[in-house]
């Protein structure tokens, strides 16, 4: 079963999916609507908020995704339940090795991973990344120096950088 939860951001609307085992999805958008429809997209049978100890633990997770959004320099603790193919995995695991405020290119985060040359495929693993501020995509650029793609827009990405020190 999963849960869903909003929460008013500084960046926007955060519409987060925690599952039994952690975070399985989150979001920013202006709209709720779009957030939600997009959640049900992914989870179907999703509930609004459980309630019980579940919820106290997903409130928790909840609440680190804030803090991680609103305090980016500081280290994010919350387990991930997420669904992927063993190589977007592997590139996840690598981005969360990429500090706040610095960046790598795809092609950087490619040799990082084992996979030289497949810069390409790691921006599509970034592309499917369900958890794209907690598990840093935006840290990830262009290698001429352009901001390079981001799930939840550019807008965003530039503003995520901002946070943590980095110009583009």
């Amino acid at each position: 079963m999963h849960d869903f939860h909003f929460r008013d951001t500084s960046l926007g609307i955060l519409g987060v999916v925690t599952g039994p085992k952690g975070l399985c999805w989150a979001t920013l958008d202006q709209k709720e609507n779009r957030i939600m429809q997009g959640a049900l997209d992914r989870f179907p049978g999703l509930r609004m908020r459980g309630q019980g100890p579940a919820e106290e633990r997903a409130a928790t997770w909840v609440e680190a995704v804030v803090g991680a959004l609103e305090s980016p320099m500081k280290k994010w603790q919350a387990p991930m339940d997420v669904a992927g193919t063993p190589f977007q995995k592997a590139v996840w695991q690598g981005l969360l090795d990429i500090p706040a405020g610095q960046v790598l290119t795809y092609g950087q985060v490619a040799r990082l991973v084992g996979h030289p040359g497949a810069a390409r495929a790691v921006g599509s693993a970034c592309g499917a990344n369900p958890l794209p501020f907690l598990v840093p995509c935006h840290r990830v650029v262009a290698s001429g120096g352009g901001l390079g793609g981001f799930g939840l827009g550019p807008e965003i990405k530039r503003r995520l950088l901002e946070r943590e020190g980095v110009r583009i």
